[in-house]
């Protein structure tokens, strides 16, 4: 797998020089890859973090999330304090494997991806989801409204649970501005009390800190809010084990799963090695299973080679 990685960097980084933060002045915004790249989009890449800087602030100027770039760099720890070791940004994907429609939520790997009705390209934004005992619900669904500096009426769950865990009193209601957790855009679904919606709080984006709904961060839920529309499908699922193919290989990206789904891991690496011999019989190549195993046991978020040459 080492060797697969090493030709991965190579044969996509050859020229990239390898950036400082302090580089970077502004964040980057969503990333909007051409379907013609067939399953797998996006790139590789990596950096060297000025001293001081945390794997929660690259979160701002890569627009990829906590836990994955935790999780394809296994080594590192959260505050990363030099930089002589490089630091992977996970910003290449396998896109879940419905059909590329509307917006699709994956919240085994903490992201969102829209696909516009030109049915041309995909947008992708990492997300926070429901943290533990509030867990985001899967489903299909669809978007029923929209609304900028959005009002957050607070569910009386919410303040009950604030008051009891925090000793805070929410107020019933909690207009726009800097204390709205619901930041400045708010995306409302069918699925009754559950949004999408930016944040007072980015550092969330990317982790499982929220009440159930999926959060974006300031930046990145403006360009979502302006991009769909009333009546947009909306699928939220559960994939840790993507399958996918492009430029004749065949790929794998395992992320772990989450928590309460942990009991049926069993249910999903058995849909997983489905997938993969449906793929490989479709496209006439042969599985590496030992690569397979190894991917699923690190678990690193990133798109691997798992096809014989």
């Amino acid at each position: 797998m080492k060797k697969q990685m090493i030709s991965l960097f190579e044969g996509v980084f050859k020229s990239l020089i390898l950036l400082s933060c302090c580089f970077i002045s502004s964040p980057v915004l969503a990333k909007i890859y051409p379907l013609s790249e067939g399953d797998v989009v996006g790139n590789l890449y990596q950096i060297f973090p000025s001293t001081g800087v945390t794997m929660r602030s690259l979160v701002n100027y890569t627009d990829v999330g906590f836990e994955e770039i935790k999780a394809a760099n296994p080594q590192l720890p959260p505050d990363l304090p030099s930089t002589r070791h490089p630091v992977t940004i996970p910003a290449r994907f396998v896109l879940p494997n419905t059909a590329k429609k509307g917006v699709v939520i994956n919240i085994a790997e903490f992201r969102l991806y829209y696909y516009p009705p030109q049915g041309k390209e995909v947008e992708t934004y990492p997300i926070g989801i429901g943290r533990k005992g509030w867990d985001t619900p899967l489903g299909k669904t669809k978007i029923i409204s929209k609304t900028d500096n959005p009002v957050w009426r607070v569910p009386e769950s919410i303040r009950l649970d604030v008051a009891t865990r925090l000793g805070v009193i929410l107020p019933d209601e909690i207009p726009p501005g800097p204390k709205n957790p619901l930041g400045t855009h708010a995306v409302y679904l069918g699925l009754r009390g559950y949004l999408i919606h930016g944040t007072n709080a980015p550092y969330g984006v990317g982790e499982r800190v929220s009440s159930g709904c999926i959060r974006l961060s300031p930046e990145d839920i403006i360009t979502f809010y302006n991009e769909v529309n009333k009546g947009t499908p909306v699928q939220i699922i559960n994939e840790p084990y993507k399958v996918g193919f492009s430029d004749g290989k065949l790929y794998l990206e395992a992320h772990p799963n989450p928590e309460e789904y942990e009991a049926e891991e069993a249910h999903y690496l058995t849909q997983m090695k489905k997938t993969i011999r449906e793929y490989a019989k479709k496209h006439h190549v042969e599985v590496n299973w030992d690569e397979v195993s190894q991917i699923t046991k690190e678990q690193l978020g990133i798109p691997e080679v798992i096809s014989t040459t």
